[in-house]
């Protein structure tokens, strides 16, 4: 009980922005598996936090959810999902692998679409790029990140007074959401039409 009493006051800690003092409590945390795998993704989030005051933060955080992709659930998901966006400037092909692994084992979560999102930021190609980012919105047409996606299929086409092809890219978005894209205004996308 032990264990877990301190791990729900670390996490108390860290939402009151607390980490040094959660570090504390939870930094040496002896406890069933499931605690600690939750005491990993919330050291690797507090770790993540200091990247502006510490050029190894993303590495101390990605150490952290390392631990925790041997764990199932909850933690595992965050682990694949947090460790996959800490690792995208230092280790693209990790980044994309755990990426990866976060769309096919957890399809239903909010932030599959997030993953998918920096899966299409780490493709080489534009060409690669446009396929992983209608990809992404047919998948999930009204997800979070549909809007993002949306823009990042039409703006460039737009910023760089490509009217045809923007115009034919916002052809596409609104074939794959014909309701418009959650986030913007409705009529948007058909404005530009």
């Amino acid at each position: 009980a032990e264990g877990r009493d301190r791990l729900r006051l670390g996490k108390a800690l860290f939402e009151a922005y607390r980490y040094d003092a959660m570090r504390g409590v939870i930094g040496t945390l002896r406890a069933p598996k499931s605690a600690q795998c939750e005491a990993w993704i919330l050291l690797g989030r507090a770790a993540e936090r200091k990247k502006k005051d510490d050029d190894k933060a993303l590495e101390k955080a990605f150490d952290f959810y390392e631990k925790a992709l041997a764990c199932e659930g909850d933690p595992r998901a965050d682990a694949t999902f947090l460790g996959g966006r800490a690792r995208m400037t230092k280790d693209p092909k990790v980044a994309r692998k755990l990426l990866e692994a976060h769309v096919a084992e957890f399809p239903d979560r909010s932030t599959a679409d997030d993953a998918l999102l920096l899966l299409a930021e780490t493709e080489k190609t534009p060409k690669k790029q446009t396929k992983t980012l209608l990809s992404t919105l047919r998948r999930y047409p009204t997800g979070d990140m549909a809007d993002a996606v949306a823009w990042d299929l039409v703006g460039p086409h737009v910023e760089a007074r490509r009217w045809k092809q923007a115009l034919e890219t916002i052809e596409q978005v609104l074939e794959i959401a014909p309701n418009d894209v959650p986030g913007r205004p409705p009529g948007r996308y058909r404005y530009w039409r």
